[in-house]
């Protein structure tokens, strides 16, 4: 069939064309929008993740304790905690929360310790709970010891000064112990100075002027433990009238 045969088959109505199937894809179709009900759901889905959302943009608070809740989101299983002294992170898993070390500086912790002893003879042990959250690296132990002679002694009167200085493990690393005898009124003038170093002790004493001792007082320090340390007061004398009051006072820093 040449052309112009088939143009006048349709002109007279003898060929047809076909209309495409209604299921046939088109270019020209555009999807249908979706249902009322489809578009709500999809929504409320959204909607339960803004909460989360909007506290990922803002920064978290700290807390001044360590945690001891029990989280409910992933966002709550990290907290930050700043105690007035030292910054800390937590993490929880494995049901408990761990803390996480921060690499830095060194931290410290600071205190005074006191005692009296009215004996002749005699000791007491201070145990010292330092609270350092961390391994220990250094502990250090300041005092200044003034000897009261036993009463009526005709004395020369003694101090003591010096610093002892530990590491974690209960070594001496440092520290010394200087001590001075002054003669006393109406004697025969005289000084006499004493000194040593890396001494796990710092110690003084009076004496008469012939050299005895009327009295001596002793700061030790040992017994190192990853939270604690002993701090041992000894006193001694010549036993005569009556037995003085000795003061001791100690301050102490511990570093990890």
């Amino acid at each position: 069939m040449t052309e112009q045969d088939f143009t006048q088959a349709v002109n007279s109505g003898k060929v047809t064309a076909e209309e495409p199937a209604s299921s046939d894809a088109s270019p020209s179709h555009t999807a249908s929008a979706p249902a009322p009900a489809a578009q709500a759901s999809e929504d409320i889905a959204l909607q339960q993740f803004i909460p989360i959302l909007v506290g990922l943009q803002s920064t978290q608070r700290y807390l001044s304790a360590a945690p001891t809740f029990v989280p409910q989101t992933f966002q709550d299983q990290l907290q930050f905690v700043f105690d007035g002294t030292k910054y800390s992170v937590y993490v929880y898993f494995n049901n408990q929360w761990n803390q996480v070390k921060i690499p830095g500086g060194l931290s410290t912790v600071k205190g005074t310790d006191t005692a009296t002893l009215t004996s002749h003879s005699a000791s007491t042990t201070h145990t010292i709970t330092h609270g350092l959250d961390g391994p220990v690296k250094m502990i250090m132990c300041t005092t200044q010891l003034t000897p009261a002679g036993v009463p009526g002694a005709n004395r020369n009167d003694g101090q003591g000064v010096g610093d002892v200085i530990l590491d974690g493990s209960g070594n001496i690393i440092g520290g010394f112990c200087a001590s001075v005898l002054t003669g006393a009124p109406g004697t025969t003038p005289f000084g006499y100075v004493s000194f040593s170093a890396l001494s796990g002790s710092v110690t003084a004493q009076t004496t008469t002027n012939s050299g005895a001792l009327v009295a001596n007082m002793t700061v030790t320090v040992n017994n190192v433990t990853a939270t604690t340390f002993d701090i041992v007061y000894t006193v001694s004398d010549n036993g005569g009238a009556g037995a003085p009051t000795q003061n001791f006072s100690v301050s102490w820093t511990v570093m990890g």
